[in-house]
This record gives structure tokens, C-alpha cells and sequence, in this order.
């Protein structure tokens, strides 16, 4: 759930279950100018309240952009409450839905007949989304996935698992865990056991044992009391398992920035492209893969970045690291979308 005073984008009734934290410029561009949008998919467990301080930190160092963080379909508990339906959404259906949600973002923020450009930003695992979306518009007619005068300027992938994330550290620890529907279902079980609990305590025992920040702790608190979001986490952890697998894309992907969902009168002045910043011994990140990403596919890309050490790559659930990567991506952005056009 995003904060109580964070403004959302506005979804239909009927969409899946899809909480949202929504940015506008403080320092919007002329009416005439194009808009540039910027997309954040988060990773699993993919409550977007993980992010609240680290978008927030992007939109203050970003005035003129559009920022819309969206969570993966049954995240929002909604499953609990009856709301908006249930159900389970695997890696597939997160991808058609995200898509659906950059549709409306585009419709309800974009330009218009000035053109919009938009950065695909994702964290973990919502990167493999953000790189099956480029798949998707790149495959699909001009103007079928996006509105015209749409385009896709670029993404920053931070703490990548695109390929083989079963090979991880943690995915050879915890796979078949993550594959079995027994592991869902008692953890579901112990969720509504944990909802018993005063909230106050919960959140009191996740900051004790996480270290977490306030935000982070607050919302692990809902996450470990709330049965559908575990049992969605976990089903979606176990379908990863099996299909972020082998690298499966080709230029249209590697080489984003020329991929345009219409005619492209909303490209930035910026260069483009994909940057890739991996953690350092990251445990769902094989070394040997991320290696493999760097020989094959580095010099189709914008840029790829080591992190300092000290980063996590639950670096969302910590203040400070929140704030060291987005003021990182500071740059990426500007570098993407252009040094100093419409100030983002």
C-alpha cells in the first residue's frame, strides 16, 4: 500500500489488484513541450511502499518528470478484503498487466499530440518485466501496445535478474522451496496467524529482527500478515524459477532506445538505451552470469555499472541506500533522456 498521502493513478474498477504511488512535476514542461515519463516496476516481494523514500527521492531530484511506481498485481491484499477480485498473477500476466498500466499512464500523464517519452525502470526481478515489455512493443504493430507518439527512450535495471536466475546463489538455495505449493501454503497459514497479532507488534518484531527502516518494516508487516500477498509472493518467486531462464531477447531488446511504441515524436534529446547496474556478490545474481551479460551484451547497451560494495540489493529497505541510488540514477536518467531538457 502506498503512503496515505501519496497520490495514485486512477484504475479501473475492474483492474487486477495494483497499488500505485504517483509523482507529478513540481516543474512541469510547456503544454507544447513533450512529457517524459518514468515507469518503476518493483521486485518480489513487490509491494511498491518498499520504495516510497527512493521514488520520492527521484522525483525531488527530477522536477520536470512524471513518476509512477506501480505494484505487481496481488500485492495489494485485495484478496483479503474482497475487493477488485483474487486470483494469482504469474510473470507473464505481470508483464500484460504492467503494459496495461503504462497505457493508462501515457493516456492520463503523457503529452499528447506533443509526444511522450518514457524510461522503464526496474529493481530485481522487475526487470526481467521491464525487458518482456520492450519484447512486446518492439513485436507488436506501431501503436498497438502504446498510444502514437509514444516512445520508449531507455531503462535502468538496478540489481538485474534477467537470466538464469535460478543459478543464484539464492535461487540454488531456495528453488525448490519457491516451487513447491506446500511452502505457500504454510507460510499463508502462518500469515493469518501473524494477523492475530497487534499491528504494532508486528511491525515492533520485523524492525528487530530486519533492521529495516520504518517504511520497510511497516510494510513487511503487511506483508507477513496478509495470506494472499505471502502465497502470491511465493507462487510468482517459484514461477521466476522457471522462466527467467536463458537470455531469449535480441537487439530489439539490448539496443532499447530505438524501440518506439509509435511514430517517436516523443524521443528525448538524451542518447538512449539500457543501463545495468549490479551489486557486488549479489545472491540472486550469479557471478559467472553477470559476467556472461557483460562479454555478450555490453556493447549493446548504454552502459553496465558495478555497485559499491555496501550496496544491497534490498537497498529499498534502508534509508540511506535508498537516497545513495537514487542519486546514481540522477545521471542515468539525464544521460538517457537528455542533460538538462525540461530540467530532469
Amino acid at each position: 500500500m502506498p503512503p496515505p498521502s501519496s497520490p495514485s493513478l486512477p484504475l479501473p474498477p475492474s483492474f487486477p489488484p495494483t497499488d500505485t504511488i504517483l509523482h507529478l512535476p513540481t516543474a512541469p514542461p510547456p503544454p507544447s513541450a513533450p512529457r517524459t515519463l518514468l515507469l518503476f516496476l518493483p521486485g518480489n516481494p513487490g509491494l511498491i511502499g518498499y520504495y516510497a523514500p527512493f521514488l520520492a527521492s527521484l522525483a525531488a531530484q527530477h522536477p520536470a518528470l512524471t513518476i509512477l511506481g506501480a505494484s505487481h498485481a496481488g500485492f495489494s491484499g485485495a484478496g483479503d478484503d474482497g475487493e477488485r477480485g483474487t486470483g494469482y498473477w504469474d510473470v507473464q500476466a505481470q508483464v500484460d498487466i504492467k503494459l496495461s498500466v503504462l497505457r493508462l499512464f501515457v493516456a492520463h500523464c503523457g503529452g499528447g499530440a506533443a509526444g511522450t517519452g518514457v524510461v522503464l525502470m526496474g529493481h530485481s526481478m522487475g526487470c526481467y518485466l521491464a525487458l518482456s515489455m520492450l519484447h512486446a512493443i518492439h513485436s507488436a504493430p506501431p501503436s498497438s501496445l502504446l498510444p502514437r507518439r509514444t516512445s520508449v527512450l531507455g531503462g535502468i535495471m538496478l540489481f538485474p535478474t534477467v537470466v538464469d536466475i535460478a543459478a543464484s546463489p539464492s535461487g540454488q538455495r531456495l528453488g525448490a522451496l519457491l516451487r513447491s505449493r506446500i511452502t505457500a501454503t504454510v507460510l499463508a497459514a502462518l500469515a493469518a496467524v501473524a494477523a492475530l497479532l497487534p499491528a504494532a507488534w508486528v511491525v515492533g518484531i520485523v524492525r528487530v529482527l530486519t533492521g529495516q527502516a520504518p517504511h520497510a518494516a511497516q510494510t513487511t508487516a503487511r506483508l507477513v500478515t496478509t495470506p494472499s500477498i505471502v502465497r502470491q509472493a511465493i507462487r510468482l518467486a517459484g514461477d521466476e524459477m522457471r522462466v527467467i531462464g536463458k537470455d531469449r531477447w535480441g537487439k530489439e531488446v539490448w539496443g532499447a532506445g530505438m524501440v518506439a511504441g509509435g511514430e517517436g515524436s516523443g524521443k528525448g534529446k538524451g542518447n538512449g538505451g539500457l543501463v545495468f547496474a549490479f551489486g557486488q556478490n549479489d545472491h540472486w545474481v550469479a557471478e559467472p552470469t553477470r559476467a556472461a551479460i557483460e562479454q555478450t551484451r555490453g556493447a549493446g547497451v548504454r552502459e553496465i555499472v558495478l555497485l559499491p560494495p555496501e550496496l544491497r540489493h534490498g537497498f529499498c529497505t534502508d534509508l540511506r541506500q535508498s537516497a545513495v541510488v537514487a542519486g546514481m540514477c540522477r545521471a542515468w536518467i539525464g544521460g538517457i533522456v537528455g542533460e538538462g531538457e525540461g530540467e530532469v
